[in-house]
């Protein structure tokens, strides 16, 4: 019985050592194992604004190409963007506009540290094209010039660049 006693008491003294380094070990890791869960989430979010801004431009690039009509661009991005442009004084519309390009500009122009690809698709170009033609548009003018540009650069990012980033996000 006092070897069993022993026994028994020996048991429970290493168990009360160890059971918290090894509870506190299985903390860590799922710690760990949760934090690189957020991170991927929180990167794909990122890298999911910067394609749908792209993917939303080139929309907007396919629906306003040849369009002489500037109030029909403006409403064009309103639809795509959930803006109210068409509707509003010119200045404040032109505010608007680059308030809500300045968004635009920040999700895409992460695009190389959230890739960390070398894109051939100069997306400073296509958001400075895309500003251009919606800040004529909030003035009246349409540019054929800026918009055979924008579609040009939208063309190359769908053949060059769409798919890396598809690929990327798994889409």
């Amino acid at each position: 019985s006092t070897v069993w006693e022993l026994t028994l008491n020996v048991f429970w003294i290493n168990a009360s050592i160890t059971m918290p380094i090894i509870l506190s070990i299985v903390a860590i890791v799922i710690s760990i194992t949760t934090t690189a869960k957020q991170n991927r989430i929180a990167l794909f979010e990122l890298r999911y604004r910067c394609y749908s801004q792209l993917r939303t431009i080139r929309s907007f690039d396919a629906s306003i190409y040849d369009c002489q009509d500037a109030c029909l661009i403006l409403k064009m991005f309103d639809a795509l963007w959930g803006t109210n442009l068409a509707n509003i004084s010119n200045e404040e519309g032109l505010l608007q506009a680059r308030c809500h390009m300045e968004k635009i500009v920040h999700d895409v122009l992460q695009r190389d540290f959230l890739f960390k690809h070398k894109f051939q698709t100069d997306f400073v170009d296509i958001v400075k094209y895309t500003q251009r033609i919606l800040i004529d548009a909030t003035s009246g003018i349409v540019n054929e010039e800026v918009q055979k540009e924008l579609h040009r650069l939208c063309e190359l990012f769908e053949k060059k660049d769409l798919s890396y980033m598809c690929k990327k996000l798994k889409i």
